[in-house]
């Protein structure tokens, strides 16, 4: 049997929704990814998640395929590192918020458990 899921909602905006942003990201193995907030992130901003949909059509018939996932701190930008996006808004039929979550600055949470030297 098939399963299925459902998305919360579709992005179709490509507003950016703060200013650009650069965030260390971490991947600890390919299933677990941490941010850091870099000295240049104020403010309490989200994570999105987005996954990009291309409709595929052969024929009469049509199915959406899911070719990429990656997380940005803004709808239409990522910035973080050496790390690009691996797409654009402009190049996805569809650009899908899988969510956020807040911003946790991660030297903050070092220090205080006492990582003199930051993260």
């Amino acid at each position: 049997m098939a399963q299925s899921f459902n998305i919360a909602r579709v992005v179709t905006s490509t507003t950016t929704e703060a200013s650009s942003q650069s965030v260390a990201v971490h991947e600890v193995s390919p299933n677990i990814t941490y941010c850091d907030r870099t000295a240049t992130i104020s403010g309490n901003l989200t994570l999105l998640g987005r996954i990009k949909i291309t409709r595929e059509t052969s024929g009469s018939l049509q199915r959406d395929t899911i070719q990429y996932l990656d997380f940005s701190s803004t709808i239409a930008t990522f910035t973080a590192a050496a790390v690009t996006t691996p797409f654009s808004d402009a190049e996805a039929d569809r650009i899908v918020d899988l969510g956020s979550t807040p911003w946790i600055d991660m030297n903050a949470v070092y220090t205080a458990n006492g990582d003199t030297t930051g993260a």
